[in-house]
């Protein structure tokens, strides 16, 4: 597909709306694709990303996530492959210590009861949720939302077919229990907005559950171009700890959880668990 084809979009700092000169050209820009740094606030993004349609009908996650990890295997040498093997070996020791099921523990920690919106849901991530929780699912892929929606309804959950923004926009206010952010606001074109609006459905104090790549990893400074958190053009935001604390207490929320070990700069992704402030 040529680029003339794409529906593109035009994006300021999604953080901080900053726009003009106050941009820099990231390194890692992929040929048309243009990754920016923002010098105000220090968020990294893709400017030009597609729109919700030219994403989900040229560029769907589910077709696109299987050749950028093939190509980026065959991009390796030898010797690179050597060393990837032996960071992934370390990294299952570390996490079969330190992380094992982090998503299921962390759920059952901070879930409580009622319903629990999983953004971006796939196929659902039911294995956080304890049994007195319900799910409620936001995806927007035509594919995945008839092959998951059968899912749900058998486990007393539901699921919407919309974008994330637009889906958190038909909710009631008050009308969610907590929240799974898993593997998904990178992939947002507004992602402020919806943290914004994810707070307005949440009951106060309510915990919602963050995973997402962590562009200050020291294997990101290792591997370069060739980092698996790129992934253009469907990652749009590279958060680092400190823009993703940033963006949460603007949109309404504060750390519940976020520990050295929780962001190791040796791992590629981080956890995290925010709660809707108190009021």
């Amino acid at each position: 597909m040529r680029m003339d084809d794409a529906m593109l979009l035009s994006r300021t700092c999604p953080a901080c709306r900053t726009g003009g000169a106050q941009l820099r050209r990231n390194r890692y820009s992929q040929g048309d694709w243009v990754l920016k740094e923002c010098l105000a606030c220090g968020f990294v993004f893709l400017e030009n990303p597609p729109d919700y349609a030219t994403l989900q009908g040229q560029f769907p996650w589910e077709n696109t996530s299987g050749l950028q990890n093939e190509a980026r295997r065959k991009s390796y040498s030898r010797g690179e492959n050597v060393v990837r093997s032996a960071i992934k070996g370390v990294r299952n020791l570390t996490n079969a210590v330190l992380r094992r099921n982090k998503h299921v523990s962390l759920g059952y920690r901070y879930f409580r009861q009622g319903w629990i919106v999983d953004l971006g849901c796939g196929l659902g991530n039911f294995g956080p949720l304890p049994p007195s929780c319900r799910l409620l699912g936001i995806e927007i892929s035509n594919q995945i939302v008839a092959d998951a929606r059968p899912i749900f309804e058998s486990r007393g959950g539901r699921i919407i077919h919309a974008d994330v923004l637009s889906g958190l926009q038909s909710l009631e206010a008050a009308s969610c229990d907590g929240a799974l952010v898993e593997s998904y606001l990178e992939h947002e074109v507004q992602p402020a907005e919806v943290l914004r609006e994810l707070s307005r459905v949440l009951r106060s104090g309510s915990a919602i559950i963050l995973k997402l790549p962590n562009y200050a990893c020291w294997n990101r400074r290792v591997r370069g171009e060739k980092w698996c958190g790129f992934r253009l053009p469907d990652h749009v935001n590279y958060f680092t700890p400190d823009t993703l604390r940033t963006m949460l207490g603007q949109q309404g929320f504060e750390i519940a959880k976020f520990t050295f070990l929780d962001r190791l700069w040796t791992n590629d992704n981080m956890w995290c668990v925010a709660r809707k402030k108190e009021r």
